[in-house]
């Protein structure tokens, strides 16, 4: 899982996700902080191969954060995989010259 922060308030999740089943494969990618859901847009895997799932987070608060993800099938949204990472998301900075 990566991420990265993006326009001020924008964080950005990864995971690069491979199918090694004979059949394709339909996820998603689901992020919750604080309550807070976002889930990326469902992404079809063809079997053998591996495709990125990113999901789009509106960081509202400075602090540092459990960031609870899962993996969903999405045609029976079942959780594939899932874990918890931490994010610090920092007061934003003005750089002046």
């Amino acid at each position: 899982m990566t991420a990265l922060v993006i326009k001020k308030e924008w964080l950005v999740f990864s995971i690069l996700v491979h199918n090694s089943d004979s059949e394709l494969i339909t996820a998603f990618l689901s992020i919750e902080i604080n309550g807070e859901i976002s889930n990326s847009s469902n992404v079809i895997i063809d079997p053998g191969n591996s495709m990125e799932l990113i999901s789009f987070f509106e960081a509202k608060n400075s602090g540092v954060f459990a960031v609870n993800w899962s993996v969903y099938d999405s045609n029976n949204t079942s959780v594939l995989f899932s874990g918890t990472s931490e994010v610090i998301i920092s007061e934003q900075q003005s750089l002046s010259t």
